[in-house]
């Protein structure tokens, strides 16, 4: 049986409209559809975003003691290389869990003019964007920094302890290790190495910088933790992902303001949002992003719907 996770109802929301759900049922910031398509029964499992609520909905589905679960996660992702564009898939081949580095929060501590850096590269090609970083940064495809070079760009306080999880896609999801070409859409399928981070990746010297010290190609905020739970339990895990922001398009900063989880979070993001309305350059920005979720998010659901669950004879 066949067990969804995505952050967000968006990101299942084609999957949901084939199922004929018997129970909806909402615990915090968990929502499960329990159903069916064609009389099999299929679980949705929205967990929100980031750690607490991706660990929060797993462990609400391993609760369910299910018989013979299969987990799949999908959801978007942000591209950490150059040649991933808006929509394309991302099939995680490994998982990094990278939640202790700080990303974006720590514009002091970086040993560059972000602004003029951004304002030189703005107008050049990918190629010649990726060289100025390289160059400033010190980074190579060769070369990986390490000590305090690291701990000072990214705070990184236990460095040894950072974990990969490699045992994804086993036989129960060998069909997306062989997966050469798609013909379902206009995006292209990666069989990249993911990682996960604590906040959105919202600049492209940071997502450059996670590339070249870390190796990951794609980067979300809850993958790690439910395949962890998964491997744990022995139960097969596999994670699909579309890109909803590549390299060179950022994701605005206020969408970290979106995570809090305190007592005020939502009187906060009222503000956060009376904030983008009167803003014309956070509205350009906040539509951008929202329809390349879209675009991502379309994608996505094509996929599973036309591979993934034939493939475990759910038939439409």
């Amino acid at each position: 049986m066949l067990v969804v996770f995505a952050a967000f109802k968006k990101e299942a929301a084609g999957l949901l409209k084939l199922i004929n759900c018997q129970k909806i049922k909402k615990i915090g910031e968990t929502i499960i559809y329990d159903g069916e398509i064609n009389s099999k029964r299929i679980i949705v499992c929205i967990t929100g975003m980031g750690k607490s609520n991706s660990l929060n909905g797993v462990k609400k589905i391993i609760e369910m003691d299910l018989a013979n679960p299969l987990f799949l996660i999908q959801g978007i992702s942000g591209a950490l290389i150059e040649n991933m564009k808006i929509g394309d898939l991302i099939i995680y081949e490994s998982i990094q869990n990278l939640e202790q580095i700080q990303i974006s929060k720590n514009k002091k501590n970086k040993n560059v003019n972000e602004k003029a850096l951004l304002e030189q590269i703005t107008n050049t090609e990918t190629a010649k964007a990726g060289n100025e970083l390289n160059k400033i940064w010190g980074l190579s495809q060769n070369i990986k920094l390490t000590g305090n070079e690291i701990n000072s760009y990214f705070n990184i306080f236990n460095w040894e302890e950072i974990e990969t999880i490699t045992e994804i896609n086993n036989d129960d999801f060998s069909f997306l290790k062989n997966i050469e070409k798609n013909n379902i859409g206009n995006f292209n399928i990666f069989k990249s190495s993911g990682a996960i981070v604590s906040s959105v990746v919202t600049d492209i010297i940071d997502k450059k910088a996670l590339n070249q010290l870390f190796g990951a190609e794609a980067v979300d905020m809850g993958s790690y933790y439910i395949a962890d739970i998964a491997r744990n339990n022995g139960i097969p895990v596999a994670c699909v992902r579309s890109v909803s922001d590549n390299l060179m398009e950022g994701v605005p900063d206020f969408f970290n303001d979106f995570e809090s989880n305190n007592k005020n979070k939502y009187l906060k993001k009222i503000f956060i949002l009376f904030k983008i309305i009167f803003s014309k350059s956070k509205i350009k920005s906040a539509y951008r992003t929202l329809k390349n979720i879209n675009i991502a998010s379309k994608n996505l659901n094509d996929f599973v719907a036309k591979i993934v669950l034939p493939s475990f004879d759910y038939k439409l």
